[in-house]
């Protein structure tokens, strides 16, 4: 009787050991779970503001492209009431309705609820370092320094970089570079050696980033932009005297920039500007974009005659224009993107076999 009592406590306390042993492999898997799902919580919540950001950046494309199609309807509307446009007389304050011409002017709608801004340009604003017109521009930019030699190197030296980064051959001219010198500054496989495809590719020139350094949103806004031989020229058909239409083939790019888009330094050359005049050229131009003033109020009239009666500058609206669109969040910051777009046949009654023709389309 008594052995048997023994025995039984003897494994009741056996049982409690093991159980409390057991005990403890069940509160590490209970931890590990709990760990487990501490992480996957915090995998989901990381998920949901990267897919909240993705969304908003999604919305935000689309924004840009349905409001793109909206400004080109706005710019054929504008192009087909006032075919006839001079930056040089004109006035803001002649018209009680919104005008969209390409001269940089801030503009904001109302897209479905969103306010989205945009500016208009034009695609030959800046200067043309295409294959037809880049010696003719590096010419222009070498005016008034005969007495500047060091500045004259520069350009020279820019040219040579060019002409050996389209050139067939492995010749090098001056201090430019071919294939062994990209070679070394590990830019294989440059040069091209045939023409520029895109104007981007002004990018690996070494000396070309010192004349013309990209704007705050890192585009080459300077610089047109370079397309195909092949689209060089553009069909247009125009109204005639007698009321009937007619079709010709005229040059997409005329060879000199506008006021709005010729940087600093092709103003001071070619006009032979003083710092001081060249600062007040750039306030005229920042009345006339923030308030609306008239340029040939806004600059002084002696500074705007030397400028205005001369072939370097374009006065009117050209073949194609660019834009740049970005959805207007005001205070509230959100991620987003922009998008900025050039097309060329502006200037038609309709497009050319009903197809837009467009140089340049990238989100940013």
């Amino acid at each position: 009787m008594h052995r048997t009592q023994h025995l039984a406590q003897v494994t009741v306390k056996r049982r409690r050991g093991e159980s409390g042993s057991a005990l403890i492999p069940v509160l590490a898997l209970i931890m590990a779970c709990s760990m487990i799902v501490t992480a996957v919580i915090g995998i989901s919540q990381l998920n949901t503001y990267t897919m909240a950001a993705h969304t908003k950046q999604q919305r935000s494309q689309y924004i840009c492209e349905g409001a793109a199609n909206r400004i080109q309807w706005l710019v054929a509307a504008e192009r087909t009431k006032h075919p006839n446009v001079s930056y040089q007389n004109f006035d803001y304050g002649d018209t009680e309705y919104e005008r969209f011409l390409p001269d940089g002017v801030e503009h904001t709608m109302d897209y479905h609820g969103i306010q989205v801004k945009f500016r208009i340009t034009d695609a030959a604003a800046g200067l043309d370092f295409s294959r037809q017109q880049r010696n003719t521009t590096l010419n222009r930019l070498r005016m008034n320094s005969a007495t500047d030699t060091e500045y004259q190197d520069v350009i020279e030296k820019l040219r040579d970089q060019i002409n050996d980064y389209t050139d067939s051959n492995d010749v090098v001219s001056g201090e430019a570079w071919e294939k062994g010198e990209y070679e070394e500054h590990n830019q294989t496989p440059l040069p091209r050696n045939a023409n520029f495809q895109y104007r981007e590719e002004l990018f690996y020139l070494p000396e070309f980033m010192e004349l013309f350094p990209p704007d705050k949103n890192g585009r080459l806004s300077a610089i047109r932009v370079i397309p195909p031989d092949s689209m060089m020229t553009i069909q247009t058909t125009v109204r005639n005297n007698r009321g009937g239409t007619t079709t010709r083939r005229t040059n997409l790019f005329a060879n000199s920039p506008n006021l709005f888009g010729a940087p600093d330094l092709y103003l001071k050359r070619v006009f032979n500007l003083e710092d001081s005049e060249l600062a007040e050229i750039r306030e005229g131009i920042r009345l006339y974009q923030k308030e609306k003033v008239k340029l040939s109020d806004a600059i002084d009239s002696t500074l705007f005659q030397k400028i205005r009666n001369s072939s370097y500058l374009m006065w009117t609206p050209g073949n194609a224009y660019t834009v740049e669109v970005e959805p207007y969040a005001g205070e509230e910051k959100m991620p987003s993107k922009r998008l900025v777009f050039t097309w060329t046949g502006v200037n038609q009654l309709k497009p050319s076999n009903n197809i837009i023709r467009y140089l340049e389309w990238m989100f940013y």
